[in-house]
This record gives structure tokens, C-alpha cells and sequence, in this order.
């Protein structure tokens, strides 16, 4: 069925594979890149900033909440008007 050859000898893209990753591996325990570890700058918004984030974000909800009720009560009109014209 399977002759020793296939199985002692492995396609050349699968040692390609191998040897990558032990390469990526070995970069992973030893970093060469070691600024890559740097603090990033920045700060967390104080809680007003949230609050005041959360506020705008709601009132832009309400917004489309309205402008969608509106469109759903244009769209039941013309529906209605399309039945009663049609009939």
C-alpha cells in the first residue's frame, strides 16, 4: 500500500514549513525587536469624558429612533394608499 519512501521523505514545502516555523519560534522566546514592547502613550478619559461620550451617544440613538418610527409611518401610508388605489 504505502512504501517506506513516502513517509521517510517529506515534500519540500512541508521542511519549508517546518524550518519557518522553528524560525518563528525561536524569534518568539528570543525578541529582536525589542521596542516593539514600548508603552504606548495616551491616557484613559476621565469619568466626565465617558458620561458626557454616553450622553451624545444616547441622544443620537433617540434621533434615529424618531427618524426611523417616521419612515416606518411614511411607509404604512403609502402601503395603504398603494391597497386603496389598487382596489
Amino acid at each position: 500500500m504505502f512504501s517506506k519512501k513516502n513517509h521517510s521523505c517529506p515534500c519540500k514545502e512541508e521542511v519549508s514549513l517546518l524550518y519557518t516555523f522553528r524560525a518563528l519560534e525561536a524569534e518568539t522566546e528570543n525578541p529582536l525587536n525589542v521596542h516593539r514592547w514600548r508603552k504606548l502613550e495616551g491616557s484613559d478619559p476621565s469619568t466626565f469624558e465617558l458620561i458626557q461620550k454616553i450622553q451624545a451617544l444616547q441622544k443620537r440613538m433617540v434621533a434615529c429612533k424618531k427618524k426611523l418610527e417616521n419612515t416606518e409611518l411614511e411607509l404604512k401610508e403609502k402601503e395603504k394608499a398603494c391597497i386603496n388605489h389598487s382596489v
